[in-house]
């Protein structure tokens, strides 16, 4: 066992199957309404994310580490309380991925770029995002108060910030810009979900796709090209 955790992509291969297993039982409880079961397997998942990125961090030099180690955390905390219902929970659990993102950008920043990308290419992925965040609010805007609103546009800008980050990282690490992308198009299931029509078929796309977001932005942040 300790020769198979010597291997770097063993030990991926290891945290994907045990991430995955639990998104799908994450999601037969959901289906189920068995929610009790579903958080469990929810934070299960996670777990999964937190130590590639744990692993990750060890391997970067200066606030990259601490920065990534501190996003992983916080989006753990973030999915732990999105698993509740209600207002409290959900605005306590945006606060938590606020943090996460904030983290992830600080990391990207200080992570090492050989070869960065141009600041055009930054610069339209970050507008990309807000574009399509612009797009979320319109839908989310009738059917929220002022509150709600203001944290959900905040929440825009943050995650394309994010994004931007992951981009400048450029060819040298190209998982970490999919991982960021396919982060914020999760969170549109999110925002579906939970602000204008609730439905169990949000959740089947977007959770899978966050996992294999944060599993691509670990793993990316681990290796460089």
């Amino acid at each position: 066992m300790s020769s198979l955790l010597e291997s770097p992509g063993a030990t991926r291969g290891l945290l994907v199957v045990w991430t995955l297993a639990w998104v799908a039982a994450l999601l037969v409880y959901d289906r189920r309404g068995a929610l009790r079961r579903a958080r469990i397997a929810k934070v299960a998942a996670s777990l999964g994310f937190v130590a590639a990125g744990g692993l990750a961090a060890a391997g970067l030099d200066g606030p990259a580490g601490g920065a990534l180690v501190a996003a992983v955390v916080a989006c753990l905390v973030g999915d732990g309380l999105l698993s509740y219902p209600g207002r409290r929970a959900f605005l306590a659990g945006t606060a938590a991925f606020l943090v996460g993102h904030v983290g992830y950008a600080v990391a990207f920043w200080a992570a090492p770029a050989p070869s960065p990308a141009p600041p055009g290419a930054v610069a339209g992925a970050g507008g990309a995002v807000l574009a399509m965040g612009a797009l979320a609010l319109v839908r989310v805007a009738p059917r929220v108060d002022r509150g709600l609103f203001v944290a959900t546009a905040a929440y825009v800008l943050v995650i394309a910030t994010m994004v931007a980050a992951a981009v400048r990282l450029g060819p040298s690490r190209p998982l970490v810009a999919a991982g960021a992308v396919a982060f914020a198009l999760s969170d549109l299931s999110v925002a579906e979900d939970r602000l204008v029509a609730p439905s169990f078929l949000h959740r089947a796309w977007g959770l899978p796709l966050y996992y294999a977001a944060q599993l691509a932005i670990a793993f990316g942040m681990g290796a460089v090209r």
